[in-house]
Protein backbone atom coordinates (compact mmCIF):
# COMPACT_ATOMS: atom_id res chain seq x y z
CA UNK A 1 0.00 0.00 0.00
CA UNK A 2 2.64 2.40 0.58
CA UNK A 3 4.72 1.75 -3.03
CA UNK A 4 1.44 2.17 -4.22
CA UNK A 5 0.64 5.55 -2.57
CA UNK A 6 4.76 6.50 -3.33
CA UNK A 7 3.78 5.85 -6.56
CA UNK A 8 1.05 7.57 -7.67
CA UNK A 9 0.88 10.57 -5.49
CA UNK A 10 4.97 10.96 -4.02
CA UNK A 11 4.18 14.30 -2.96
CA UNK A 12 1.16 13.55 -0.86
CA UNK A 13 3.62 10.16 0.56
CA UNK A 14 6.48 13.13 1.70
CA UNK A 15 4.09 15.77 3.17
CA UNK A 16 2.14 12.81 5.39
CA UNK A 17 6.39 12.02 6.35
CA UNK A 18 6.97 15.81 6.93
CA UNK A 19 3.72 16.02 9.31
CA UNK A 20 4.44 12.53 11.27
CA UNK A 21 8.11 13.87 11.75
CA UNK A 22 6.88 16.79 13.43
CA UNK A 23 4.35 15.34 15.56
CA UNK A 24 6.63 13.16 16.95
CA UNK A 25 9.56 15.96 17.05
CA UNK A 26 6.84 17.68 19.34
CA UNK A 27 6.05 14.87 21.29
CA UNK A 28 10.00 14.41 21.96
CA UNK A 29 9.94 18.15 23.43
CA UNK A 30 7.11 17.75 25.61
CA UNK A 31 8.79 15.14 27.28
CA UNK A 32 11.72 16.64 27.79
CA UNK A 33 10.69 19.91 28.88
CA UNK A 34 9.43 18.00 31.79
CA UNK A 35 12.70 17.29 32.91
CA UNK A 36 14.27 20.16 34.91
CA UNK A 37 17.64 20.34 33.66
CA UNK A 38 18.52 22.42 36.94
CA UNK A 39 18.57 19.01 38.94
CA UNK A 40 20.19 17.00 36.26
CA UNK A 41 22.69 18.78 34.63
CA UNK A 42 25.37 18.56 37.40
CA UNK A 43 26.14 15.51 38.57
CA UNK A 44 26.76 14.74 42.56
CA UNK A 45 27.70 10.71 41.67
CA UNK A 46 30.82 9.17 40.75
CA UNK A 47 28.53 6.41 40.42
CA UNK A 48 26.91 5.45 37.23
CA UNK A 49 23.32 6.96 36.21
CA UNK A 50 21.53 4.02 34.47
CA UNK A 51 18.50 7.16 33.91
CA UNK A 52 18.39 6.36 29.80
CA UNK A 53 18.45 2.49 30.62
CA UNK A 54 14.94 2.43 32.77
CA UNK A 55 11.66 2.36 31.00
CA UNK A 56 9.45 5.22 30.70
CA UNK A 57 7.22 4.18 33.63
CA UNK A 58 10.40 4.23 35.57
CA UNK A 59 12.12 7.59 34.12
CA UNK A 60 8.55 8.86 35.51
CA UNK A 61 9.27 7.81 38.85
CA UNK A 62 12.71 9.07 39.05
CA UNK A 63 11.82 12.54 37.91
CA UNK A 64 8.95 12.07 41.57
CA UNK A 65 12.15 11.37 43.50
CA UNK A 66 13.70 14.16 41.86
CA UNK A 67 11.29 16.60 42.57
CA UNK A 68 11.08 15.43 46.61
CA UNK A 69 14.74 16.71 46.33
CA UNK A 70 16.26 13.10 45.63
CA UNK A 71 19.59 13.31 43.45
CA UNK A 72 18.97 12.44 39.91
CA UNK A 73 21.69 9.74 39.66
CA UNK A 74 20.92 8.43 43.04
CA UNK A 75 17.57 7.92 42.29
CA UNK A 76 18.06 6.66 39.07
CA UNK A 77 20.23 3.57 40.44
CA UNK A 78 17.47 3.13 43.43
CA UNK A 79 14.79 2.77 40.67
CA UNK A 80 16.95 0.42 38.56
CA UNK A 81 17.56 -1.28 41.80
CA UNK A 82 13.89 -1.72 43.28
CA UNK A 83 11.62 -1.06 39.78
CA UNK A 84 8.43 0.19 40.17
CA UNK A 85 8.40 -0.54 44.09
CA UNK A 86 7.97 3.59 45.38
CA UNK A 87 8.09 2.59 48.73
CA UNK A 88 10.94 1.07 48.76
CA UNK A 89 12.77 3.17 46.29
CA UNK A 90 11.45 6.13 48.84
CA UNK A 91 13.02 4.27 51.88
CA UNK A 92 16.27 3.56 50.28
CA UNK A 93 16.49 7.00 49.53
CA UNK A 94 15.60 8.31 53.05
CA UNK A 95 18.00 5.50 54.37
CA UNK A 96 21.00 6.98 52.30
CA UNK A 97 20.14 10.37 53.26
CA UNK A 98 20.18 9.86 57.03
CA UNK A 99 23.39 8.16 57.10
CA UNK A 100 24.80 10.89 54.39
CA UNK A 101 23.42 13.88 57.13
CA UNK A 102 25.39 11.53 59.98
CA UNK A 103 28.96 12.67 58.48
CA UNK A 104 29.08 9.94 55.87
CA UNK A 105 29.44 10.12 51.62
CA UNK A 106 26.44 9.36 49.96
CA UNK A 107 29.07 7.09 47.06
CA UNK A 108 29.91 5.71 50.00
CA UNK A 109 26.69 4.52 52.03
CA UNK A 110 25.17 3.41 48.43
CA UNK A 111 28.54 0.92 47.42
CA UNK A 112 28.15 -0.33 51.38
CA UNK A 113 24.57 -0.86 50.64
CA UNK A 114 25.03 -2.76 47.50
CA UNK A 115 27.64 -4.86 49.26
CA UNK A 116 25.99 -5.92 52.93
CA UNK A 117 22.14 -5.88 51.26
CA UNK A 118 18.95 -5.06 52.41
CA UNK A 119 19.11 -7.49 55.35
CA UNK A 120 22.39 -6.31 57.34
CA UNK A 121 21.44 -2.45 57.46
CA UNK A 122 22.37 -3.12 61.13
CA UNK A 123 25.62 -3.45 60.22
CA UNK A 124 26.12 -0.65 58.04
CA UNK A 125 27.29 2.03 60.87
CA UNK A 126 30.53 0.06 61.92
CA UNK A 127 31.13 -0.57 58.39
CA UNK A 128 30.78 3.24 57.22
CA UNK A 129 32.64 4.63 59.96
CA UNK A 130 35.70 1.39 59.66
CA UNK A 131 35.64 2.27 55.87
CA UNK A 132 36.26 6.11 56.43
CA UNK A 133 39.64 4.64 58.83
CA UNK A 134 40.56 2.84 56.08
CA UNK A 135 40.28 5.01 53.25
CA UNK A 136 42.29 8.02 55.77
CA UNK A 137 45.18 5.03 55.69
CA UNK A 138 45.36 5.02 51.59
CA UNK A 139 42.96 1.82 51.28
CA UNK A 140 40.30 2.66 48.05
CA UNK A 141 36.83 2.55 49.13
CA UNK A 142 35.90 -0.05 47.31
CA UNK A 143 38.69 -2.31 48.67
CA UNK A 144 38.10 -1.42 52.38
CA UNK A 145 34.19 -2.10 52.10
CA UNK A 146 34.63 -5.79 50.50
CA UNK A 147 37.34 -6.64 52.72
CA UNK A 148 34.55 -5.24 55.59
CA UNK A 149 32.00 -7.44 54.16
CA UNK A 150 34.16 -10.44 54.10
CA UNK A 151 35.69 -10.33 57.23
CA UNK A 152 32.00 -9.27 59.26
CA UNK A 153 33.52 -6.00 60.12
CA UNK A 154 36.12 -7.51 61.59
CA UNK A 155 38.92 -4.63 61.97
CA UNK A 156 42.11 -7.01 61.85
CA UNK A 157 40.78 -9.54 59.91
CA UNK A 158 40.06 -7.18 57.28
CA UNK A 159 43.23 -5.45 57.70
CA UNK A 160 44.95 -8.37 56.77
CA UNK A 161 43.07 -9.02 53.74
CA UNK A 162 43.78 -5.64 52.70
CA UNK A 163 47.70 -6.32 52.85
CA UNK A 164 47.42 -9.21 51.32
Amino acid sequence: CDLILAIIMPDMVFFLFAVFSVIEFHFILELVAEVDVEKTVIPKSKLPNPYFDLSIGKQYLVRQMIDMGFDHGRSARAVKKFGDDGKKVLDYLLLIQSLEEAGHPGDRVEQALLKVGDSDVDDLKPLLELTNQFVSLGYSEEAAIDALVRSKNDQDAALDLLAT
